[in-house]
């Protein structure tokens, strides 16, 4: 099977500065231009689970 792309899971901070260096290298590897896509969760459901 041929691969596709890469799937990065990442935590808070994702869209910090401090996160560029780890963008780029991820990047880097990919032969065509990428399409990303984000799906940010709500920190509050950590705390439902809580409960």
């Amino acid at each position: 099977m041929e691969a596709k792309g890469i799937i990065a899971l990442m935590g808070s901070g994702e869209l910090t500065a401090t996160m560029v260096e780890v963008h780029k290298c991820l990047l880097a590897g990919l032969a065509v231009a990428p399409r990303a896509g984000f799906l940010d969760t709500p920190a509050g459901v950590r705390w439902l689970m809580k409960s």
